[in-house]
């Protein structure tokens, strides 16, 4: 059993006590030192689970797991390495699922600390990890663009992104930050705002 195989397993079939949570952060530690340079295409449907595993235990008050989460989702910013350069095209299922464990992320109840991070993951991979091409020069599709190509690379997280339907979580997202920058309305502002009468 890999290490990964051992995490997903500490997450999702052990109990949660609260003498394992020291556990549990060690190893998310561990992995994201392991995955500095980015993950496996391969290993992105397990830590998928990870996240989903992770959300449940933060969503439940264990303020413990934020920190890991955020450096999990850090890790994940980074490109991930391909054992075939058309492993993009074939695992696309499995991005779309974390782009949907990613969209969970960014839900009403989430700390902030998290959500920008999630947001932050969302940006470097829209923009295909700072490599958005010159959009005069980008193909229409991917059939026509370089199977190689950074033009390629960032159609298909497009694509993907589009895919997933995470825009509207994401503009949800910002609108409630939007909001919570407002100052609040004083009663000045209330009584201003009625009509004449």
């Amino acid at each position: 059993m890999s290490d990964l195989d051992s995490i997903v397993k500490l997450y999702t079939t052990q109990q949660h006590a609260n003498e394992l949570y020291d556990r549990h952060v060690a190893a998310i530690s561990t992995l994201c030192r392991a995955n500095a340079a980015g993950f496996t295409l391969q290993d992105i449907a397990k830590v998928a689970q990870i996240l989903d595993a992770m959300l449940a235990l933060v969503l439940e008050g264990n303020i413990t797991f934020v920190e890991p989460a955020c450096c999990l989702i850090r890790s994940l910013s980074k490109p991930y390495s391909r054992r075939a350069s058309t492993d993009e095209l074939r695992l696309s299922e499995v991005l779309l699922r974390l782009l949907q464990t990613l969209a969970n992320y960014l839900q009403p109840g989430v700390p902030p600390q998290l959500q920008a991070c999630t947001a932050e993951m969302l940006a470097e991979f829209s923009s295909a990890y700072n490599n958005r091409p010159n959009l005069e020069t980008v193909p229409t599709s991917t059939a026509t663009a370089d199977l190689q190509s950074v033009q390629r690379l960032y159609l298909t997280h497009q694509r993907l992104l589009a895919e997933s339907r995470i825009a509207p979580v994401v503009c949800a997202a910002l609108q409630r930050a939007a909001d919570g920058l407002q100052p609040p309305a004083t009663s000045k502002d209330v009584a201003s705002s009625r009509p004449a009468s």
